[in-house]
């Protein structure tokens, strides 16, 4: 977290100002957040290309990187992670160096699906959400095709709420239960920000971390909150923005959920509350808490290695699990 923090006062914040053009800010945003991940050692590659390839691929309409395991003995068909990055739904890309990297670490052990959703500063809520909606649905064709032996929806703070509402997008529009196979969230994003918000308001973790020293901070994702600002011209329900809205029976047929939390974040206690959500109303959900990181720091693996490949371990774990039995 500390080499985190230094990088970013050295560099500055990118601005995040409503009123400059949006395509403007994201290609500021963007730029500044990879020279950040550079200076964190960025371009350390997690795994060589002898052991996972990539390549850019078409995925249901939705430009994505694609990763594949390299060299390993056969033994029937691989899970498939449909991987997405965070950045508040607004920031980032799937060539973000963090993004490449935990996904070549995935790689190692699944095809890996990494989709290019589009900004929320280009197109509000839905427009990413269909994006991802669109790739996870070609996975499922996949995996009923026998090209994988499951389907995975994770991701990372705003990815970790996308992973979230593309299933129950999936499941609203009538896809079957077992379609997707299981969730897996880091430090998820997924309760909206009101935009007049200031720190003595909030409690926990919000509270606790967020005035910037560890990363995240209220404004940005205030900002982003705004970016992302649920319209009911949508037709979508506001859990499908804001997924810890969900509760009872809107959770009905969600697959088994893991969430892993950051325990110095401020979006810790949305991904405490996301469980106690799901928990309720009966999903088969587990939370882990990462120790002394800040957020998502637990899959940068510029900057904790070790930890990276720990949770890479883990998410690939969840993804060889056998499906619950139905009845």
């Amino acid at each position: 977290a500390a080499a985190l923090c230094e990088a970013m006062a050295a560099l500055g914040h990118a601005p995040f100002d409503p009123s400059m053009d949006r395509a403007e800010m994201l290609r500021r945003l963007n730029a500044a957040t990879e020279e950040v991940h550079l200076l964190m050692g960025g371009a350390t590659p997690a795994a060589s290309p002898l052991e996972v390839g990539e390549e850019e691929e078409d995925v249901g309409g939705v430009a994505c990187n694609v990763y594949t395991p390299r060299g390993q003995p056969g033994g029937g068909a691989p899970p498939c992670i449909v991987y997405l990055h965070g950045g508040g739904m607004a920031v980032y890309s799937k060539d973000t160096p963090y993004v490449r990297q935990f996904c070549r670490l995935l790689g190692t052990g699944a095809v890996v699906i990494a989709p290019e959703f589009v900004s929320s500063l280009v197109r509000p809520f839905p427009g990413g959400l269909e994006d991802v909606y669109a790739a996870l649905s070609w996975a499922v064709e996949g995996k009923r095709a026998g090209k994988y032996s499951a389907v995975i929806a994770a991701g990372d703070s705003g990815g970790g709420n996308l992973a979230v509402a593309a299933t129950l997008l999936h499941l609203h529009r009538g896809g079957g239960e077992g379609d997707v196979d299981g969730v897996y969230c880091v430090a998820p994003y997924v309760l909206d920000m009101p935009p007049d918000a200031g720190m003595d308001e909030l409690k926990g973790s919000m509270k606790d971390y967020g005035g910037g020293q560890h990363w995240l901070m209220l404004d940005r994702l205030k900002n982003t909150a705004a970016a992302y600002a649920y319209g009911p011209s949508s037709g979508l329900p506001r859990h499908m923005a804001w997924p810890a809205h969900a509760a009872g029976d809107d959770w009905k047929g969600f697959p088994r959920t893991r969430i892993n939390v950051s325990s110095h974040d401020m979006l810790r206690d949305q991904g405490v509350e996301l469980h106690r959500s799901m928990t309720s109303a009966g999903v088969e959900a587990s939370l882990v808490e990462s120790h002394g990181m800040a957020h998502i720091c637990q899959i940068l693996y510029g900057i904790a290695p070790a930890e990276a490949r720990l949770t890479a371990k883990d998410v690939l774990a969840f993804a060889a699990l056998p499906p619950p039995a139905r009845g």
